[in-house]
């Protein structure tokens, strides 16, 4: 008697036995099914031919191993999950002459060939309709549709058979592939002709072909498709299904499959009507079977595992910052079975896209979170460590010819650096730049509290930076970049980015925030000249604005934009960005930030115009929160702190500010000169005798908590909130016994060199640049 072997114990593998039996095979499994009798080792199956029926991700696995052996296989579809595994089996079948046959089992079936046989010419259209019905009763056994795989995976080679049957050609372009809330829309150009298919789970069972109008039932045949596609494999019959014959159709299905995937990132993210359990199934359920969680596709702890991990996945989109022990109250769920759950996220490349690159938190992700994490930093801030800086912005400004209302400059006092002791303080600086680690090429900024070109020694701190590879951004008002300054300051172009701080959209506005009357037009004409200046001489520094969106002055942005095209116009050059920013001055009050509504119309018309000639080099960075709205998509506003959350003794290792005498600031904002209550911040200074490693040090280990008092948020900025945040998120998960490497998020286990980027623009590397 012949034997087949059969791989996996599933219902289909069950229905292969009953054909092999009939047609007087003896069978063998190769199964995990407990139910079955099983060989305890792939290869200890007797039979020559074998056939591969278990999960779709264990195919190619199985086949490598069984055709090294020399076995002949008939593999079930979808054959394998990408092209390149489909070609290293057809080159080790042939490599060792083993039969290696695509499971396309209606290449044999009479329904199918009468339906080609009655179509004489090539068909212009074709439409198909592959609906089934879930949780049936089907060759004598219950039917539930395999949640490893999309219908699409499951019939769609099908329908490639079915119409290499009816045209005799097997050349098949995708046009286009649509997940819909009741299944999948697939539309091709089979060899010329237009093939519309739908396909549908948990429906009415329903299989139709129209042909140029013609319809044809095809659910029912003589019931003999298998047990010819078994003899034509075992006796060798020269057939269409062989795997050399058949790359067409893992190439077809696998690009389809891609199409789908970008579909369901949005879909888990953003889309509610859709059955998204069923979707994160897709690629989840395997894990979750073979771990043990569930034992099959039957189990309904399989359906209850999915919606804990879809929940999981709802709350850190809600929340970049949620904590552990917050989701296990809201899901119910021991520690044993967060830690579980995570795992299995934790596992998931798709679950990983699905919530850092989420465009509502993607900033936060990516830019920070992540990167603070893989550097250690943040490690070294909750073990109480040293470790140099990551960020340290150098507030060098002398003074100001400003008076704006929101600066946190003592207006009282008209609070300016002394020059003897700036001048004093520049050789320290630059010894820190001499000394630093220059590992990081965006570790240093250069910008207020003050007027940051008003520091007399400006171009000797640049141009130490310079030296030691530093790509410094430098922050300004503008007022002073004439073109006498530039003429004299070459060395102003070792800077990777140079940013006007806007601070209004026409003239009245900006007369009533800076107190000056000349202002707006003596920057306006500054750019202009700067821009002229930096294409005359092939300067590839960039050049750009920053501008605060005020709540209820959103649509002033709009103005932004012909200011800067006017700009644009007059030097015969084009800024390279702009980077938006909500309004913070007061971060726990949500009204401060605008008319979200509002900035979604506004930010719509932004794009739109920024297509045009004058304006269509321009980057925007929207930064942490806006980013989302940009594109049309809701969001929160920025994630901040307020007191109660605030670190007494800050987080030196991440972040500091060194102002132009040499004091050493934990908070970006507490660095204005006089500020009122900012002493309290200064944690030293550096000077000939005391290095910035020193002051870190010593306020690591010495350093007396700080007396955070109401209104202290104010001396962050919105990076400074987000670590606040990351900090006391991690420091919750550890104590809940959750810490990173148990969590759901890999990136953030994970050590490695990343460059963190801060919410100011530091150049992108996509912008092109004039």
């Amino acid at each position: 008697m012949r034997t087949l072997g059969i791989v996996g114990g599933g219902r289909w593998a069950q229905i292969i036995d009953r054909v092999a039996t009939n047609n007087q095979y003896q069978t063998e499994y190769y199964t995990h099914n407990t139910k079955l009798a099983s060989v305890d080792n792939l290869l200890n199956l007797t039979g020559k031919h074998v056939w591969i029926a278990n999960l779709p991700d264990d195919h190619y696995a199985s086949a490598v191993e069984l055709l090294a052996d020399g076995r002949h296989l008939l593999v079930e579809k979808p054959f394998v999950r990408s092209v390149e595994q489909h070609d290293q089996l057809v080159d080790l079948a042939h490599k060792n002459k083993c039969k290696l046959v695509v499971g396309l089992e209606l290449e044999y079936s009479n329904r199918i060939q009468e339906i080609a046989d009655a179509t004489v010419e090539q068909p212009k259209t074709i439409d198909i309709t592959w609906n089934s019905a879930n949780n049936v009763q089907r060759h004598g056994s219950t039917y539930v549709s395999d949640p490893t795989i999309s219908v699409l995976e499951d019939i769609g080679p099908h329908v490639l058979t079915i119409l290499r049957k009816i045209i005799s050609k097997q050349t098949c372009t995708v046009l286009q592939t649509q997940q819909t809330s009741q299944g999948i829309l697939w539309l091709l150009d089979f060899a010329g002709t237009v093939v519309n298919v739908s396909f549908e789970r948990d429906s009415v069972n329903k299989r139709s072909i129209s042909i140029d109008g013609v319809e044809y039932d095809f659910s029912q045949d003589d019931g003999k498709t298998l047990d010819r596609q078994l003899e034509a494999f075992v006796n060798g019959i020269v057939q269409l299904n062989t795997a050399d014959n058949t790359r067409w159709v893992t190439e077809t299905i696998v690009k389809s499959v891609q199409q789908l995937h970008e579909q369901h990132l949005d879909i888990i993210r953003h889309h509610t009507e859709f059955d998204r359990k069923q979707i994160l199934g897709l690629y989840l359920s395997r894990d979750i079977i073979a771990s043990g969680i569930a034992h099959s596709r039957y189990d309904q702890q399989l359906d209850w595992t999915l919606e804990k991990c879809l929940g999981v996945i709802d709350c850190y989109s809600a929340d970049p910052f949620v904590k552990q022990a917050s989701i296990q109250q809201k899901l119910q769920l021991s520690q044993p079975k967060i830690i579980e759950i995570n795992r299995i996220l934790r596992n998931s490349d798709f679950v990983q896209q699905v919530i850092t690159d989420d465009i509502r938190n993607s900033q936060y992700w990516n830019n920070t979170i992540i990167p603070l994490n893989q550097s250690g930093t943040i490690q070294k801030v909750l073990n109480n460590q040293y470790g140099y800086p990551h960020r340290i912005g150098l507030h060098i400004g002398q003074s100001c010819m400003f008076w704006c209302t929101f600066c946190g400059r003592n207006m009282d006092t008209n609070a300016a650096y002394k020059k003897t002791q700036l001048k004093e303080a520049t050789p320290h600086l630059v010894n820190l730049l001499n000394t630093a680690p220059n590992d990081d090429p965006y570790k240093f900024y250069l910008s207020g509290g003050l007027e940051t070109l008003t520091n007399p020694d400006l171009m000797k701190l640049i141009s130490a930076g310079h030296a030691r590879g530093f790509k410094f951004s430098l922050y300004t008002n503008g007022f002073m970049l004439t073109e006498k300054f530039v003429d004299a300051n070459p060395d102003l172009f070792k800077l990777e980015v140079l940013r006007i701080s806007l601070y209004g959209s026409n003239q009245t506005v900006y007369e009533q925030v800076t107190k000056h009357k000349k202002g707006f037009e003596r920057i306006k004409q500054n750019a202009t000249d700067f821009l002229r200046y930096k294409k005359l001489n092939n300067k590839t520094l960039r050049f750009g604005f920053n501008y605060v969106i005020l709540p209820g002055l959103e649509e002033d942005l709009l103005q932004v934009l012909d200011f800067i095209e006017e700009i644009n116009h007059d030097s015969g050059n084009q800024v390279d960005f702009i980077t938006l920013r909500e309004n913070f001055r007061e971060p726990t009050d949500t009204s401060t930030f605008g008319d979200r509504t509002k900035l979604k119309q506004v930010f719509a018309l932004v794009e739109q115009r920024r297509k045009g000639e004058l304006l269509n080099k321009l980057h925007i960075d929207y930064g942490y929160a806006l980013n989302a709205l940009s594109q049309g998509i809701d969001a929160p506003t920025m994630h901040c702190i307020t007191e109660k959350e605030m670190l007494p003794k800050g987080f030196p290792q991440v972040d500091l500010v060194v102002d132009a005498y040499g004091l050493v600031y934990l908070c970006r904002e507490a660095g204005f000169l006089d500020r009122a209550n900012n002493d309290r911040y200064i944690i030293g200074k550096v000077d000939e005798r005391t290095t910035l490693e020193q002051v870190v040090q010593t306020w690591i280990t010495e350093g007396k908590p700080i007396d955070i008092q109401a209104g202290d948020t104010e001396f962050m900025d919105s990076y400074e909130h987000i670590i606040s945040l990351i900090i006391n998120q991690t420091v919750a998960d550890q104590q809940a016994g959750i810490p990173n490497s148990m969590g759901p998020i890999r990136a953030k286990a994970q050590s490695q060199d990343t460059v963190s980027v801060q919410a100011f623009y530091q150049g992108d590397r996509n912008a092109k640049v004039n």
